[in-house]
């Protein structure tokens, strides 16, 4: 399979949270350092209209020779800019992709800054005095699209705008770039949602320069932009504490609670929050609103009544996908988010209005299947689901297993029947201490290492459970669509989650085929237990276990051998790990030598020719502005 393939990947879900203090709009996330405090070897500039630029980190930059082997552009969209380009950087050099992948986070000036004080080592490339936008008039003004103030040699940039500059000069700095994602965290986020609402990037998943792969990652914006004048019912906006599993069914338009509030008035839907006033020349000349409509206008010659309609329908094209944190539960009024009563009618705490939203799409857009993950790393660009999303799982195992051979090819020998290297000996011998630790994470019957990293899942006959856009199937490849990943659940339990970002559905009856699901829940549930000589039986809540009937992947009652599965990392070798699963069902003694009765194949045999995209919403709120 090309390795390409990894790119798509959309691994979701996994609960868990930041605190509060962590997704409040602070002085600290807004902090802006001209020059940059630490990393200003990466600082560079992005030219904008007029004698403007855009303050940038970036690595590699264009001019170095890395440059050239870049098949892939992160773009992280915060306040605090250096904090989260660090963290996505670690997250690149995590997955090993710092040889393909560019990290570049935009710096948003709150003050004023030229570029030879930005980037003194690099200033030369453009002009020295070319001044940064300022967007400080108010607190939230970028996160909407607003102008920056008006300079001597610039009339003000559209935060929209800039972003789109950006994703222009990425793909001519960068040319043999294949794919590009824009990733926003808290006020990030709120720009890029509304960015990605508005802007002609990302229609039909492509950018509108080369028509590259554009993938939007939406985490934790502090609030939502709906694309209807429907609200949750009040009874979707408790303020009780709601978790994960929080579901709204009931939407309406908010007239009857809004008479005689003074802070809302009658317009809970204005843009900021919703639609209303994107009509051409909508809002007062220098408004945020006016901007957003001039923005929406110039890329599209539409009458005021179409505004909405196709804001909605471009929607649905693109690749968005949204991400919260499991413990965003602190009331909104408290601090956490936003409290203004339009705001409000989102729901009362960041989590809340998350899973609000996802039911907002699914009404408004029917045939529209928003995707919701849930993380619970502090830092969210350094989350398993975040990563997963935008960079591959791991590397390509047989690859893997080649290296490995070569780089200690005189340092150990090479037993035919085990592994070929110290490494694969670790993870691939049949002993009966490899077998224990197998089993030994505490509660939940497998070892902590496979926790939140992708793995495999063998059954008897060595084929790996597979997830074939949708169809699970059993299948003798170890490779992408192979992958899942494990993560807990409380209570002893686990999720597992194909590298599209669905969950494994426990919902099956009796001998029937399982499903997939966007949502989490006692459906997407599952418990590990000990089945003997390192397998696992995967049982759901109704005590039913996941089976393979001769190829088939099903649910039944019962434990035996076709219930039994394997559970190996997916750096491991790969012939060592089907030779383990296969000879534990051909040989009837444990000193047995290891015998493959399934074949590893380069390619796969099938042809999977769709490409899945999932998303995944967060809620972090800002203040409305018109």
């Amino acid at each position: 399979m090309p390795r390409r393939v990894l790119h798509l990947w959309a691994l979701a879900l996994a609960l868990g949270a930041h605190g509060p203090q962590q997704v409040r709009a602070s002085e600290a996330e807004r902090a802006f350092q001209c020059p940059p405090q630490s990393r200003g070897d990466d600082a560079m500039g992005v030219p904008l209209a007029g004698d403007a630029f855009l303050p940038v980190f970036a690595t590699p930059a264009p001019e170095t020779d890395e440059a050239s082997t870049i098949k892939q552009a992160i773009i992280v969209v915060h306040g605090a800019a250096e904090v989260y380009f660090e963290d996505v950087v670690k997250a690149v050099q995590r997955q090993k992709e710092n040889q393909s992948t560019v990290v570049i986070a935009i710096a948003l000036p709150d003050k004023a800054c030229s570029l030879k004080d930005w980037a003194p080592q690099r200033h030369s490339a453009l002009n020295g005095g070319y001044r940064a936008p300022i967007w400080n008039i108010s607190g939230d003004q970028w996160q909407f699209g607003g102008l920056s103030e008006h300079q001597p040699d610039h009339d003000g940039v559209s935060s929209f705008a800039a972003l789109d500059s950006l994703l222009a000069w990425t793909q001519k700095e960068y040319p043999s770039l294949e794919r590009l994602t824009v990733a926003g965290f808290s006020s990030g986020a709120a720009l890029a949602l509304r960015w990605a609402a508005l802007s002609q990037e990302g229609t039909d998943g492509r950018t509108a320069l080369r028509g590259l792969p554009l993938r939007i990652v939406v985490v934790s914006p502090p609030t939502l932009l709906y694309l209807s004048p429907e609200r949750p019912a009040a009874s979707c906006r408790g303020t009780g504490e709601t978790g994960p599993e929080h579901l709204c069914s009931e939407f309406g338009t908010p007239s009857g609670e809004l008479k005689g509030q003074a802070a809302c008035g009658w317009e809970w839907d204005d843009y900021g929050l919703g639609l209303g006033g994107l009509q051409k020349a909508g809002g007062k000349t220098g408004s945020v609103r006016r901007v957003a409509s001039d923005y929406l206008h110039e890329a599209l010659d539409i009458s005021d009544t179409e505004v909405a309609a196709v804001i909605r329908s471009r929607f649905e094209t693109k690749d968005i996908r949204f991400l919260f944190g499991a413990k965003e539960t602190e009331p909104c009024d408290r601090g956490s988010c936003p409290d203004s009563c339009a705001a409000m009618l989102e729901g009362s705490n960041r989590l809340q209005r998350g899973l609000n939203f996802m039911s907002h799409l699914k009404a408004v857009l029917p045939s529209y299947e928003p995707k919701c993950g849930i993380y619970q790393d502090a830092t969210p660009f350094l989350s398993h689901n975040f990563t997963n999303w935008v960079l591959p799982l791991c590397e390509d195992p047989k690859a893997h297993e080649d290296d490995k051979h070569d780089s200690d090819a005189n340092a150990s020998k090479t037993n035919s029947e085990g592994p070929t290297s110290a490494t694969d000996d670790k993870h691939g011998s049949d002993s009966a201490e490899d077998d224990k630790h197998d089993v030994a994470a505490e509660g939940l019957g497998i070892d902590k290492k496979f926790l939140d990293t992708p793995v495999f899942l063998l059954a008897a006959d060595g084929k790996q459970l597979s997830d074939n856009f949708g169809k699970l199937e059993m299948h003798p490849n170890l490779e992408a669509w192979e992958k899942w990943l494990i993560s807990e659940a409380g209570g002893g339990e686990v999720y597992l989650t194909s590298y599209r970002g669905e969950h494994l559905s426990n919902s099956a009856g009796d001998g029937e085929v399982p499903k997939e699901s966007s949502w989490v829940g006692a459906e997407t549930k599952w418990t590990l237990s000990e089945a003997g000589q390192g397998q696992v039986f995967i049982t759901s809540e109704r005590e039913m276990q996941l089976a393979d009937d001769g190829g088939k992947v099903v649910i039944r009652r019962e434990n035996g051998a076709s219930a039994k599965w394997t559970i190996r990392a997916c750096d491991e070798s790969v012939q060592a790990a089907i030779e383990k699963a296969t000879t534990r069902t051909t040989t009837s003694t444990a000193s047995s030598t290891p015998t493959a009765t399934a074949t590893h194949t380069a390619t796969h045999t099938s042809t999977h020719t769709s490409t899945h995209t999932s998303t995944h919403t967060s809620t972090h709120t800002s203040t409305h502005t018109s």
